[in-house]
């Protein structure tokens, strides 16, 4: 990627950060805005891998538990969600889709991973071990995508049905 448009990523990144430290302390803000930008870095999405791809003046198990301590509490994605849908909402228009996907996410070898469902895959007509998934996203007229909402769910974890997921 060119330095140019690696500057580009980095200030739209931050200006979108910006936005959400109304909704999120400064540690949190910092934490997501971290997370972000490690994922995008290193590319998987393992807690220590993620660390890894920072620079971070402590130690590399100091910065994973810093990372668990603010995703593990209570009200931290809702206190997120919040926060982008915030931002966002100014770019929903009249007119816009709005595009609701209810799909999963197969995981054919695993075989103990939590809250997995034997779901059937639409596209191969077989059933195998899966994550319900939802996302909803926003399409505008100028044909820029944002994504809204994302979230994976299992019936070994509290969700009640598929329905009830899409009405909440």
């Amino acid at each position: 990627m060119s330095k140019v448009l690696t500057k580009q990523v980095q200030n739209k990144i931050s200006r979108y950060f910006l936005k959400l430290e109304g909704q999120l302390t400064k540690p949190e803000a910092r934490c997501i805005r971290e997370m972000t930008t490690g994922i995008l870095k290193t590319g998987p999405v393992l807690v220590n891998k993620i660390a890894t791809g920072i620079c971070d003046t402590i130690s590399l198990s100091q910065t994973t538990k810093r990372f668990r301590n603010h995703y593990n509490k209570k009200d931290f994605f809702m206190k997120l969600f919040l926060g982008h849908m915030n931002s966002v909402k100014s770019k929903i228009c009249h007119r816009d889709y709005i595009l609701f996907d209810g799909s999963d996410i197969q995981k054919k070898y695993a075989k103990m991973m939590d809250g997995l469902d034997y779901v059937k895959d639409g596209d191969k007509g077989t059933i195998g071990l899966c994550y319900w998934l939802m996302n909803v996203a926003h399409f505008s007229k100028d044909q820029e995508m944002t994504p809204l909402y994302n979230k994976l769910y299992s019936f070994d974890h509290g969700a009640k049905s598929e329905n009830k997921e899409v009405l909440e």
